[in-house]
């Protein structure tokens, strides 16, 4: 596709959120309950061939007696902050993208907590990088000179337990890291803009544990196994 072509496709892309309502509360308008969970920081974070994004959700519990809280979905989610890095044209390989998009998003989730009038209980980390899980649970001596100060920033900054691994299907930060064909069609899904399966109860989110390599281990947000 030539420039020109290209230029036109991003502009039609553009025009296409005229119109577009962003929502002007980042937590509910009753408050919300402060507990281990409440309020809590999610990070998703993606790197493909065109680059890495991170996203971080602000994740906090309606209080009791809002008409909007329910026993299936508890929770409010709002998108609050956005990073994104275009791939360079050396050609960084896909896992070295997808261990920048973490890097990405510690940044953005302590640029977040700095600008909250309220202290997060909890920051978690969600891929869908079998390799990132590895590669962080393992010797940073092993590897290659480029990766090994990234990882000990990496450990030095996330909790084991607060690194958990997704499904693509649940990693919001899938849709920005790759070239959308219909940006409003991606502010609009309910993956992107409210997290999607943040908004049930912890105990029904099951998610994997980075020290999980498969399918074997499962737990919950709240770490019960």
């Amino acid at each position: 596709m030539e420039i020109r072509e290209k230029f036109i496709v991003l502009i039609e892309d553009l025009m296409s959120l005229d119109g577009y309502l962003w929502p002007r509360l980042v937590i509910p308008e009753m408050g919300f309950e402060v507990n281990e969970y409440s309020p809590m920081l999610a990070v998703s974070v993606d790197g493909s061939s065109t680059g890495s994004a991170a996203l971080v959700h602000l994740v906090t519990e309606r209080k009791s007696g809002d008409p909007l809280k329910t026993k299936e979905e508890p929770n409010c989610v709002s998108l609050i902050k956005g990073i994104g890095h275009v791939a360079s044209a050396d050609g960084n390989s896909v896992p070295r993208l997808e261990l920048l998009s973490l890097i990405l998003g510690l940044k953005a989730a302590e640029c977040a907590q700095s600008e909250l009038p309220f202290t997060v209980q909890r920051t978690i980390y969600m891929s869908d990088s079998t390799t990132i899980l590895q590669q962080v649970n393992s010797r940073h001596m092993l590897y290659e000179p480029w990766l090994q100060p990234r990882l000990r920033e990496i450990k030095a900054r996330v909790r084991p337990e607060d690194l958990f691994k997704v499904d693509s299907l649940n990693n919001c930060a899938d849709i920005p890291s790759k070239r959308a064909k219909n940006l409003r069609a991606s502010m609009e899904s309910k993956k992107y803009l409210q997290g999607g399966f943040m908004g049930r109860h912890f105990t029904t989110c099951l998610l994997y544990t980075s020290d999980a390599a498969d399918d074997s281990l499962r737990v919950d947000l709240g770490g019960r196994r």
